[in-house]
């Protein structure tokens, strides 16, 4: 009889506190809680990812999003990723806003 091994690797939490901190018409600052040192994460939106490693600092973790389209509408999942594997994520939908054309009539 013969036993396989299988390798256990626990999934990392999830970040909390997941929010847009910031916001204009091309780009979108996302903030969370870092989870430990050793956790980076994923960020997946418009069917990419951006891979972000955590700051050595404690606390808040920011990023931003640029070259984004004026007036849309964004949903963003984040990942903790701990040895390649992945949390369950946390996802937010977030809008750049709109540029205002004005004319001046005189």
């Amino acid at each position: 009889m013969s036993l396989s091994f299988v390798c256990y690797r626990p999934v990392p939490p999830n970040a909390e506190g997941f929010t847009v901190s910031a916001q204009n018409e091309t780009s979108i600052t996302l903030q969370w809680s870092k989870v430990n040192n050793n956790t980076s994460f994923v960020i997946q939106f418009n069917g990419g990812e951006i891979s972000i490693i955590a700051p050595v600092a404690a606390g808040l973790v920011t990023h931003t999003v640029s070259s984004l389209s004026p007036g849309t509408n964004y949903t963003f999942t984040l990942f903790s990723v701990l040895d390649d594997v992945r949390s369950s994520g946390v996802s937010i939908t977030a809008a750049t806003g709109r540029t205002l054309h004005f004319i001046n009539k005189d």
